[in-house]
């Protein structure tokens, strides 16, 4: 290829990437993929070579999951910010009726965690569960179990969930193979765990809906909610686009179908990124542009969030943080909470080879349904000066260090940072910085003439 042509290519990739961004406002990644797509194709290589070498230029397994995770959080988001969850769980119920509604439930959460994360979907569906229970004084297991069912087996078995991608990735087997079968054996196993075992435990354990949630659900006009049609159709759009890609790579490793453009070109758009690009697309147009949404507020709802969302974000905020310690390293592991103090230990003071130490232990509890109480360290004379008030609550920055000491191991909770919590007013700001190389914490190796608790 002459280089005119490869600068022409280059040019007309940097327009169709800057239009899709500025002018069409479609996610910066989802424009990355499109304009990639197009300089493979128009740099002459194979369709089947195109999506390969974007995924390997991705780090290979990573970069193939990290991918269809992505294409399928941004697709979620738009079906979720759309009411098409709520859609999709009103319709079941209307046609099944009250009296089958656990059997909804199952439905309904069956479809709606393949574009939505299990989280999720369930705080979208459980105002739901809350209101079927209200209304027919059943157990609240009767309509939970069957809904966390259907969430539970489709986020197991069917892509674009993160596990089965991987799975499949892995042990290097088509999505095809992995949807079709997944549903095949998700199905019983759905039933088997939600209307009847919800049906069983629920004549054993009687629970209401929590108080709080009477009359705390949005009443949504149904007729705002997009077609129940509409969003089966783009659910199941990746769905057949990956299975027919299967069918045809099959037929025509078997030899029933010769090798042609025609098999090329369904092998490409089945492949699982051109399936969930052309899924998503189709629904920012017909769940978002067609509705009446503007291009910007689409945009804004396709963006990556800063923070993580639903399950990971429970399991990980509290404990993170961004580097901020003077010299502080981004590789270090450094972590974060908020908590109230609960009591501030006698001080602590001892002698060891590198001189003497001391330290102060304040005793903390996390907030939350489960609080958990945690012993944090100070060492040295971080807290000369500064003023801590019990059942007030601070943002403390530690790190986590285990040291040896006569054969047993003793693991410190070390504070570096103490600040109020944000938004809480103190005369005398508790704060600290981390510890400077002039006064390092004791080191590890038995340094200690006694355990430092």
């Amino acid at each position: 290829m002459s280089i005119p042509a490869i600068l022409l290519i280059l040019l007309s990739a940097v327009a169709l990437l800057l239009f899709m961004v500025l002018r069409l406002k479609i996610s910066a990644f989802i424009s990355l993929l499109v304009t990639a797509i197009y300089v493979g194709i128009a740099a002459g290589m194979p369709l089947r070579e195109v999506l390969k070498a974007i995924e390997e230029g991705m780090a290979g397994t990573l970069g193939f999951v990290a991918t269809v995770v992505g294409l399928g959080a941004i697709f979620g988001q738009i079906l979720e910010s759309s009411g098409g969850a709520q859609s999709l769980a009103h319709h079941p119920i209307r046609s099944f009726g009250i009296r089958r509604a656990p059997w909804a439930m199952t439905l309904t959460g069956f479809l709606v965690a393949i574009p939505v994360f299990f989280d999720v979907g369930f705080i979208i569906l459980v105002p739901i569960v809350y209101a079927l229970s209200r209304d027919s004084k059943r157990s609240l297991l009767y309509y939970a179990i069957p809904l966390l069912a259907g969430l539970a087996v489709t986020h197991s078995f069917i892509p674009p969930t993160p596990g089965p991608v991987a799975v499949a990735d892995i042990i290097n087997a088509q999505l095809g193979w992995v949807i079709l079968l997944g549903t095949l054996l998700g199905i019983p196993v759905a039933i088997i765990a939600g209307p009847l075992f919800g049906r069983y435990i629920a004549k054993k354990i009687h629970l209401d809906p929590p108080p709080e949630t009477e009359g705390s659900g949005v009443e949504v006009d149904r007729q705002e909610l997009p077609s129940f049609r509409i969003i089966v159709a783009m659910i199941f759009i990746p769905l057949l686009l990956i299975l027919l890609n299967t069918v045809t790579s099959l037929m025509v490793a078997k030899g029933w179908v010769r090798q042609s453009l025609a098999t090329d070109l369904l092998e490409f758009v089945g492949h699982p990124f051109s399936a969930l690009i052309i899924a998503t697309l189709a629904a920012l147009y017909f769940l978002g542009i067609r509705r009446g949404m503007k291009r910007a507020q689409l945009l804004l709802k396709t963006k990556p969030e800063k923070e993580p969302s639903g399950a990971e974000k429970w399991l990980f905020l509290p404990f993170m943080r961004e580097p901020s310690a003077p010299g502080e390293s981004e590789k270090e592991t450094s972590m974060q909470l908020t908590a109230k103090l609960l009591e501030i230990l006698p001080l602590q003071t001892g002698k060891g080879r590198n001189g003497e130490w001391k330290k102060q232990d304040i005793i903390v509890e996390t907030p939350g349904q489960y609080p958990k109480k945690v012993c944090v360290s100070v060492w040295g004379d971080k807290l000369d000066g500064v003023t801590l008030k019990p059942e007030q609550n601070y943002d403390i920055s530690f790190d986590i260090e285990s040291r040896e000491f006569n054969g047993k191991w003793y693991t410190d909770v070390k504070a570096w940072k103490i600040t109020p919590e944000s938004g809480a007013k103190e005369d005398v700001p508790p704060e600290f910085n981390g510890p400077s190389s002039a006064e390092p914490f004791p080191p590890a190796g038995g340094y200690y003439d006694e355990p430092p608790f």
